[in-house]
């Protein structure tokens, strides 16, 4: 049996998941000026699955997605692994207008803003970091022999970077349980942000190859902990509880707390002071622990789900309260 080789045409949605179409590769150069189909509905499907409820844009409607060529990467096809090859690309109207919605078109909105009234322009890298989901025991953080242990898909996703223009500058082993990061030279503008998915998709695909799995989900990822019991005194008061998942990196502890609320707050201001006032209290504790690191916390509402970050100020408001 003959194999036809894909090319996905591709956009990232608000929960930065990748999602879009796949056509013959043959089709692309007929497809640059015209794009696929694609419904306003998908904008609302959530990183967990689900589409997000209320759905504001229903179920009718007709968009497309037009391919963006500068974007296009390609990883080669390698013994019993086919090609991967995709393309970013803004999401329109069925007439080729930009889609009010899109998330490109939002940030190159606001970069020519910046522009025209400041004068400014964006020059911006990212510190890409993920977990490669091992079962053999790590190496020490920051160390040659961590990198080793997990070669060859060091070279391997830097060989493939380096063939699809993102300009890596160096591999190297993180503080977690085989976690990594691999910057990538700044660039101007949308670009920058482009990169960012590149690289995510890159790096998910050459681990892929290697029978891993790469994971840029700190919360769920190796290292991370589930029902993890917390006792302290705060002032004279001696406070117990248990944080629902917690995940500690090299500068940031991650709190996250699940809510059963049906249906649950659409903002964060309307999030109950009680619940406030427990991640304020974890919060407290946690930072004696980790004195150095940045101490975030968020909700995860399973009726949905939707994840809810809690903004730092919101907690320090509540932590007056916290006894």
């Amino acid at each position: 049996m003959s194999a036809t080789e894909l090319v996905a045409l591709v956009c990232c949605d608000l929960g930065s998941i990748v999602r879009g179409r796949s056509l013959p590769a043959s089709e692309l150069g007929a497809r640059l000026e015209v794009g696929v189909g694609w419904v306003p509905a998908n904008l609302s499907l959530t990183p967990l699955g689900p589409l997000a409820e209320p759905n504001p844009f229903g179920s009718i409607g007709d968009l497309r997605l037009l391919p963006d060529a500068d974007t296009h990467v390609r990883v080669g096809a390698e013994p019993g692994q086919a090609a991967l090859e995709f393309v970013i690309c803004d999401i329109t109207e069925t007439d080729g207008r930009p889609w009010e919605c899109c998330p490109r078109r939002f940030l190159r909105e606001a970069l020519a803003e910046l522009h025209e009234e400041l004068g400014f322009r964006v020059m911006a890298s990212f510190e890409h970091e993920f977990q490669l989901l091992v079962d053999s025991p790590p190496g020490l953080p920051f160390t040659l022999e961590e990198q080793r242990l997990v070669e060859p898909f060091p070279t391997r996703v830097m060989g493939a970077l380096v063939d699809a223009g993102l300009e890596p500058e160096r591999f190297f082993a993180e503080y977690a349980t085989h976690q990594f990061e691999i910057p990538v030279a700044a660039v101007e503008g949308i670009a920058s942000a482009d990169r960012s998915v590149l690289l995510r998709e890159i790096v998910r695909e050459v681990a892929r190859r290697q029978g891993l799995r790469a994971s840029f989900a700190p919360l769920f990822a190796p290292g991370s902990q589930a029902e993890v019991p917390l006792v302290g005194r705060l002032g004279t008061t001696v406070v117990s509880g248990q944080i629902d998942r917690l995940a500690v990196s090299a500068d940031r502890v991650l709190i996250l707390d699940y809510k059963t609320n049906r249906p649950p707050p659409a903002r964060v201001e309307d999030v109950a002071p009680a619940y406030l006032r427990q991640l304020a209290t974890y919060r407290a504790l946690v930072r004696r622990i980790y004195p150095t690191h940045i101490v975030e916390a968020a909700l995860l509402w399973t009726d949905g789900p939707a994840l809810m970050t809690v903004p730092v100020a919101l907690l320090d408001e509540h932590s007056g309260n916290i006894i």
